[in-house]
């Protein structure tokens, strides 16, 4: 691997602490822990160091939110590099709090399960642009009662450590706050029938995989997959007991993403809750033909 002195990202030298993965000659990857992992061009890497701007805290906290919560980070290239100030990303303080507990609770939090906390390499946890600012966030957090802990160590140049951090209850309760409610689990939990045995059971078997734990980006694009495959020859048939320029519209606006679609033009879902938007779409959106084709046929 070519001898990089510093993370891409972040600009914090990479010493020992580095591990390189396979690479292409067009791209390659690296794990680093303030970051998790990185993928990115050998064109924007060399436009960075030519540059030598390696302050790019909204990327690398995104790869690390990825790493974190264990799918694989958006390609950094050229044209990223930027628009990186135009992404969506946790600016205001409770945008960074809701982020910051809900990647906790995900990752053993809702557990109680402890962790580790320097500032020095988890600022990009909470989306801070460095140590200094994530310092204040954690005091912040821990006066509210989000996060208690065993013992805080501070260290030179204003670095902290903290030991056996946890949630606590109130830290839990404002993420779960959050999450769907009761309305979502019925959907998901209701039996869903389109009277065809083999379409019912891969129904069922969409349910299954996209809520298997631990959660993986691959089962739930195969469950979004699936849901889409079930309900794209229904659309003329959907027209029939909705309206049918808003069945138009729901079919575009799948179409447009990368779920069944190898096209240029299309675009990616990497994390998460674009999955669960679209999983609960196409569910939800089954479930309603369902049951409003079985109310006009016993009219």
């Amino acid at each position: 691997m070519e001898d990089f002195q510093h993370c891409f990202l972040t600009g914090l030298p990479l010493r020992n602490n580095v591990n390189w993965l396979p690479s292409t000659p067009l791209e390659f990857s690296y794990e680093f822990h303030p970051v998790g992992k990185v993928k990115i061009t050998r064109i924007a890497a060399m436009v960075i160091v030519n540059r030598g701007d390696f302050g790019h805290p909204i990327l690398a906290s995104l790869c690390r939110a990825a790493f974190e919560e264990g799918y694989e980070p958006q390609l950094i290239d050229s044209a990223l590099l930027q628009r990186e100030n135009t992404l969506r990303y946790p600016k205001t303080f409770k945008e960074k709090l809701r982020h910051f507990l809900k990647l906790l609770y995900n990752t053993g939090g809702r557990d109680f399960k402890p962790r580790e906390l320097y500032s020095a390499t988890d600022f990009t946890l909470a989306y801070c642009v460095d140590y200094t600012e994530f310092v204040n966030f954690i005091s912040v957090c821990h006066s509210h009662g989000y996060l208690q802990w065993h013992s805080l160590v501070t260290i030179g140049h204003g670095h902290c450590k903290w030991h056996d951090v946890v949630l606590t209850e109130k830290g839990i309760k404002e993420v779960e706050r959050e999450l769907p409610q009761i309305p979502m689990h019925d959907l998901v939990s209701q039996e869903i029938s389109l009277g065809n045995k083999e379409t019912d059971l891969k129904i069922n078997h969409a349910k299954k995989l996209f809520f298997e734990e631990p959660q993986k980006i691959d089962n739930m694009r195969s469950a979004c997959e699936t849901l889409s495959f079930i309900l794209e020859p229904l659309r003329e048939e959907i027209k029939k007991y909705l309206i049918a320029k808003d069945v138009d519209d729901f079919f575009i606006i799948v179409n447009k993403f990368d779920i069944r679609h190898n096209k240029e033009h299309t675009k990616k879902f990497v994390y998460p809750e674009q999955f669960e938007w679209l999983f609960y779409s196409l569910l939800n959106s089954i479930n309603t033909y369902s049951k409003l084709k079985k109310r006009f046929t016993s009219i």
